[in-house]
């Protein structure tokens, strides 16, 4: 029995991994929501908000069955607007009751994460 592909949510990641082999399954990148000024983390208001309630009726209908989002580089330098991307992506995933799984940021991260986490997907 072969599996449908199942469509993916990038939440404010896709590297170069996520070319050739997963050309055929449709993804979804979703940006984190409104970010406070001054590179503080998280989400404004405004931005939870949205993540709360426009995101999840937006995507809750498109078979999604994978999320990815980021998290931030051991040194603390890469992907410093992770806490924005997760915040984001939480409230999708609580709808769809689908676990999000993480791919790192900076320079000791895996490029080919998102590629290797959907193809593990597809295995499954």
């Amino acid at each position: 029995m072969r599996l449908q592909p199942l469509p993916l949510v990038l939440a404010a990641l896709c590297s170069t991994a996520c070319a050739s082999t997963t050309a055929k399954i449709p993804f979804y990148i979703i940006s984190n929501g409104e970010t406070p000024s001054l590179g503080r983390p998280g989400l404004t208001p405004i931005g939870k908000q949205r993540a709360e309630s426009c995101i999840p009726k937006v995507f809750s209908g498109l078979n999604i069955g994978l999320i990815i989002t980021c998290t931030v580089d051991r040194d603390g330098e890469e992907g410093l607007n992770c806490a924005a991307a997760n915040e984001t992506a939480v409230p999708l995933a609580t709808a769809l009751g689908i676990n999000i799984s993480t791919c790192a940021t900076g320079d000791g991260a895996d490029d080919d994460c998102p590629n290797n986490t959907l193809q593990k997907i597809q295995q499954e």
